[in-house]
């Protein structure tokens, strides 16, 4: 009889998440503002003429971005750069908006910064599920 491995299941999440975690790194630009805030600035231009769920998604993650909800943010993220409508330039924007942000928990999360620390707290909750 077969048991059940939580440490499977984290190892199949985690394989999902490579890909995306990947191509966050590579395409994260080197000289260019890591602030998050200023990333989703500049990259709403891309976003400007999307219509429907990506527009809404798009919303959502600044939103998100902006009242400084890490976990929020991450989650948004991960459902809008699901969507396949996706043209190449959001993707390259979502996902550089995504480094920068967790970059930004993260760093923040090594300072003690309460607010950091419980987002990581919800994500990881998020994905034990």
């Amino acid at each position: 009889m077969k048991t059940f491995s939580p440490s499977l299941t984290l190892r199949r999440q985690l394989r999902c998440l490579a890909p995306l975690l990947g191509a966050v790194w590579l395409l994260a630009g080197c000289g260019q503002s890591k602030d998050p805030a200023k990333l989703a600035t500049r990259h709403d231009k891309v976003f400007a003429s999307a219509t429907g769920e990506i527009k809404e998604g798009w919303t959502a993650v600044v939103s998100a971005l902006k009242s400084k909800d890490y976990a929020a943010t991450l989650t948004a993220v991960g459902k809008l750069d699901s969507n396949p409508a996706l043209t190449p330039e959001q993707k390259s924007g979502l996902r550089e908006t995504a480094k920068a942000v967790s970059d930004e928990m993260y760093d923040l999360a090594n300072q003690g910064d309460q607010n950091a620390l419980n987002a990581l707290k919800d994500l990881k909750k998020a994905n034990s599920r």
